[in-house]
C-alpha cells in the first residue's frame, strides 16, 4: 500500500474549465442518481420499477463520470512513483494491517494505537 495520497483538489485545480465543468456536472448528476436509489429502495421492497430505474440511473451516471475523468486525467495521477495506487486523501489515516479506517475502524470498536495501527491489530501486526 502506498503511503502517497492521491490529492484531488490539486489535480481538480489542474483542470481546465470545461473539465471541471464536465466533471463536476456528472459528479452531481451521479449523486442524484444515488440518493433517487437510497430513497425509492427504503420506500420499497424487491425489484420495483423505481429501484430498478435508480440501478439504472447509478451505473450510467458513474459509466459517464468514469469516462470523463478517464478523458481529462491521466492515469498517473493515481499512483504514486513507485507505480502504486494510492488512496484518496481525505480518507484520512489506514491501518497497515488490517486496511480498516474511518468508518470500517469505528465499526470494529478500535481505536488507534499508533499512527497507522488500529488496536484491533495491535497485538499481532508488524
Amino acid at each position: 500500500m502506498s503511503a502517497a495520497r492521491f490529492n484531488g483538489a490539486a489535480v481538480w485545480a489542474g483542470l481546465p474549465p470545461e473539465a471541471q465543468a464536465a466533471i463536476g456536472a456528472a459528479a452531481l448528476e451521479h449523486e442524484a442518481a444515488f440518493r433517487y436509489f437510497a430513497a425509492v429502495y427504503r420506500e420499497g421492497s424487491g425489484a420495483t420499477p423505481a429501484v430498478r430505474s435508480g440501478e439504472d440511473a447509478i451505473d450510467h451516471t458513474r459509466e459517464r463520470l468514469d469516462d470523463l475523468i478517464d478523458d481529462y486525467v491521466p492515469a498517473v495521477e493515481y499512483v504514486d512513483p513507485e507505480d502504486r495506487p494510492m488512496l484518496p486523501s481525505t480518507l484520512g489515516p489506514v491501518c497497515r494491517a488490517c486496511g480498516h479506517g474511518g468508518v470500517g475502524l469505528a465499526s470494529l470498536g478500535a481505536w488507534w494505537t499508533e499512527e497507522d495501527l488500529c488496536s484491533a491489530c495491535a497485538g499481532g501486526a508488524s
